[in-house]
């Protein structure tokens, strides 16, 4: 069965999270890689998330008290504009997401966990582009090593 990524957003159900843990677990049904996924939930989305309680008994987000089952092209461009960003896709954000956790230097077994990547390949391959400036710090340490290298020897 393949799963939509952004029906894991619309099809968010409250019996997935545990609000005093601040974790939602997805169950493998509805993960295209099959498995249980487990994410934190940060103290940004926490108010987001309490919001929406109450609104409708099983799933989290919803419109005009019904399941959002899928968000069409107009609807999307109008939040965007709203929020002043242009030309974004839904799937960019789990793109920006993987990007901006790699240049912030956590490790990638952690990014995979966070963002339910099956694989570093994956990870590495289609999400995670680095900038050339987060490597400079790893061209300096291996310059650094090479002149001390030179000069003892």
């Amino acid at each position: 069965m393949r799963v939509c990524a952004n029906a894991n957003v619309f099809g968010l159900r409250w019996e997935w999270i545990d609000l005093d843990r601040q974790v939602l677990t997805i169950p493998g049904s509805s993960m295209k890689a099959g498995r249980h996924h487990g994410v934190p939930l940060t103290e940004a989305v926490m108010p987001v998330i309490r919001r929406n309680r109450g609104k409708h008994p099983d799933f989290v987000f919803t419109f005009k008290g019904e399941r959002i089952v899928s968000i069409n092209h107009t609807t999307w461009t109008k939040a965007c504009h709203k929020a002043g960003v242009t030309g974004l896709h839904f799937p960019d954000l789990r793109r920006t997401f993987g990007t901006r956790l790699t240049i912030a230097s956590v490790p990638l077994d952690a990014i995979m966990r966070l963002g339910g990547w099956s694989s570093y390949a994956i990870l590495l391959n289609r999400y995670a582009h680095l900038q050339p400036e987060h490597l400079c710090a790893h061209a300096e340490a291996a310059a650094r090593s090479l002149i001390a290298q030179a000069r003892s020897g």
